[in-house]
């Protein structure tokens, strides 16, 4: 299913950032509302020295986040 696309597109995130996405967010309805109003994760900054180029954030990370699930 498109939910799980996308959240693979979290999870690799996660995997590159060492970190939860909006980990500086505490209260779990203020991430809801984020992500609803269409708020995704920066790359991180250092993931590019893992290999994670702008080919590969677009193609394999960024996309799966795209608000129209058919185009995830």
């Amino acid at each position: 299913p498109k939910s799980d696309v996308y959240a693979f597109g979290m999870t690799a995130w996660e995997i590159f950032d060492g970190r939860i996405p909006f980990h500086e967010i505490t209260n779990v309805y203020i991430v809801l509302r984020e992500v609803l109003d269409g708020k995704r994760p920066l790359r991180p900054t250092h993931a590019r020295d893992l290999g994670l180029d702008d080919y590969i954030w677009e193609v394999a990370i960024d996309s799966c986040w795209a608000a129209d699930p058919l185009r995830r």
